[in-house]
């Protein structure tokens, strides 16, 4: 009987172990992607911006175009 208690307390303590290893693997694993995803939506937002700023740039011109054309 206490063999099998010490079996049982062994298999325990390994698959514990096991578990919280593979807890903090997770947990690196999702940092990282949280920061992957962070860096991501920087850049989308710098995209974003300079596109913004380019359409703003391409309407100045053909409000001036059409300013030009029409004097």
């Amino acid at each position: 009987m206490l063999r099998e208690l010490d079996v049982l307390t062994a298999v325990t303590a390994r698959d514990t172990d096991s578990l919280v290893r593979q807890l903090h693997i997770d947990a690196v694993a999702n940092e990282f992607e949280a920061r992957e995803l962070a860096d991501r939506t920087r850049e989308v937002a710098e995209l974003r911006d300079n596109l913004e700023s380019r359409l703003d740039y391409l309407r100045t011109e053909i409000i001036s175009a059409n300013y030009r054309l029409a004097t």
